[in-house]
């Protein structure tokens, strides 16, 4: 069984460079406006929210949005691809009030699990296999599919797995990264772009997979 923790999708807007955990406090997310009365009430009932030297937590209103903050990286994740513009809207003024923290880059990232109509799990094993880089497909437990690529002023990833929900879905990463000082663009056309990308490419993941399937090319 999967665990019960993982999400299903997960979208995220994350921040690299030296972080101040201890001001990512809801108290101070509503003083920026970042959420609001309700939020703030919230956040501070859930239990969720929370600030160490190490790490610090606030779950807003809904439980599908969550902000981290470390000393190297901050985050804010939704397991709705609906919360995009709210996610952007919160990184934009943090980092524009936060400006005592040195940034390096930022980055956008889409994670899925998606249903496919074949055993994708062998389908990945066998599009591996054929690679002939000395890969075995036999008695396979998880394939991973990753490759990086440099465009014009940022870099994408992309990762294709075996997924933990079961062996007819597939799992697609596709996070692209920026130069820190561009993050001012994040809602520039940068994040235009990148949901063109990650929705083709995981459109492109189950086309492929079924395709496959349906001329055979995988190992019973």
């Amino acid at each position: 069984m999967p665990d019960p923790a993982i999400p299903r999708n997960a979208y995220s807007v994350q921040v690299a460079g030296l972080m101040n955990p201890s001001i990512h406090h809801p108290q101070w997310y509503r003083s920026i406006d970042a959420i609001d009365d309700e939020e703030l009430g919230a956040s501070l009932k859930s239990g969720t929210s929370g600030t160490t030297p190490i790490i610090s937590r606030l779950q807003f209103g809904s439980p599908s949005l969550t902000v981290f903050c470390q000393p190297n990286l901050w985050m804010i994740q939704s397991t709705d691809d609906g919360s995009w513009a709210r996610m952007l809207r919160v990184a934009s003024l943090v980092f524009a009030k936060a400006n005592n923290q040195t940034m390096t880059a930022f980055g956008l990232m889409a994670q899925r699990h998606i249903d496919t109509n074949c055993d994708a799990k062998a389908i990945l094993a066998a599009s591996i296999a054929k690679l002939d880089l000395g890969l075995q497909a036999d008695k396979n437990v998880n394939t991973n599919f990753t490759m990086a690529s440099s465009e014009e002023g940022f870099t994408i990833t992309t990762s294709i797995q075996s997924s933990v929900f079961g062996e007819r879905i597939v799992f697609g990463l596709y996070h692209c990264d920026y130069p820190a000082q561009e993050i001012e663009g994040l809602l520039d056309g940068r994040f235009e772009v990148f949901a063109s990308g990650s929705g083709k490419f995981f459109i492109d993941i189950v086309a492929a997979i079924n395709a496959r399937a349906e001329k055979g090319e995988y190992h019973e």
